[in-house]
Protein backbone atom coordinates (compact mmCIF):
# COMPACT_ATOMS: atom_id res chain seq x y z
CA UNK A 1 0.00 0.00 0.00
CA UNK A 2 1.22 3.38 -0.77
CA UNK A 3 -0.36 6.71 0.57
CA UNK A 4 -0.18 9.26 -2.41
CA UNK A 5 -0.52 13.27 -1.41
CA UNK A 6 -3.33 15.12 -2.92
CA UNK A 7 -5.15 18.39 -3.12
CA UNK A 8 -8.83 19.56 -3.99
CA UNK A 9 -8.79 22.10 -6.20
CA UNK A 10 -11.73 24.08 -6.31
CA UNK A 11 -11.79 26.65 -9.18
CA UNK A 12 -15.32 28.19 -11.50
CA UNK A 13 -15.55 27.79 -14.66
CA UNK A 14 -18.32 29.40 -17.18
CA UNK A 15 -20.07 30.71 -13.19
CA UNK A 16 -20.10 26.55 -11.94
CA UNK A 17 -17.79 25.62 -9.27
CA UNK A 18 -15.76 23.19 -10.23
CA UNK A 19 -13.04 20.58 -7.87
CA UNK A 20 -10.10 18.24 -9.60
CA UNK A 21 -8.07 15.70 -7.19
CA UNK A 22 -4.47 16.78 -7.91
CA UNK A 23 -1.49 14.56 -7.23
CA UNK A 24 0.84 17.04 -5.37
CA UNK A 25 4.07 15.61 -6.05
CA UNK A 26 3.53 15.58 -9.54
CA UNK A 27 1.91 19.00 -9.70
CA UNK A 28 4.69 20.40 -7.43
CA UNK A 29 7.43 19.30 -9.79
CA UNK A 30 6.19 20.24 -13.05
CA UNK A 31 4.90 23.33 -12.50
CA UNK A 32 2.68 23.61 -15.56
CA UNK A 33 -0.86 23.64 -14.50
CA UNK A 34 -2.66 25.93 -16.75
CA UNK A 35 -5.72 26.82 -14.24
CA UNK A 36 -2.86 27.31 -10.92
CA UNK A 37 -1.48 30.28 -10.62
CA UNK A 38 2.33 30.73 -10.09
CA UNK A 39 1.55 31.53 -6.38
CA UNK A 40 0.03 28.51 -5.77
CA UNK A 41 3.03 26.48 -6.03
CA UNK A 42 4.44 27.72 -3.03
CA UNK A 43 0.96 26.75 -0.99
CA UNK A 44 1.37 22.82 -2.96
CA UNK A 45 5.27 22.90 -1.88
CA UNK A 46 4.08 23.50 1.76
CA UNK A 47 1.14 21.42 1.30
CA UNK A 48 3.29 18.26 -0.19
CA UNK A 49 6.29 18.61 2.86
CA UNK A 50 3.58 18.77 5.62
CA UNK A 51 1.56 15.36 4.22
CA UNK A 52 5.07 13.72 3.45
CA UNK A 53 6.35 14.59 7.19
CA UNK A 54 2.82 13.15 8.61
CA UNK A 55 2.92 9.93 6.27
CA UNK A 56 6.44 9.36 7.36
CA UNK A 57 5.74 9.70 11.03
CA UNK A 58 2.60 7.03 10.45
CA UNK A 59 5.38 4.68 8.27
CA UNK A 60 7.39 5.03 11.20
CA UNK A 61 4.55 4.58 14.21
CA UNK A 62 3.89 1.05 12.60
CA UNK A 63 7.63 -0.14 11.59
CA UNK A 64 7.28 0.60 8.09
CA UNK A 65 10.28 1.43 6.15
Amino acid sequence: MEALPTWVHRYRKNGKLKFRILPLEEVVNAKNDSLLKSRDYSLLEKYLTQMNSHINSLKEGVGVQ
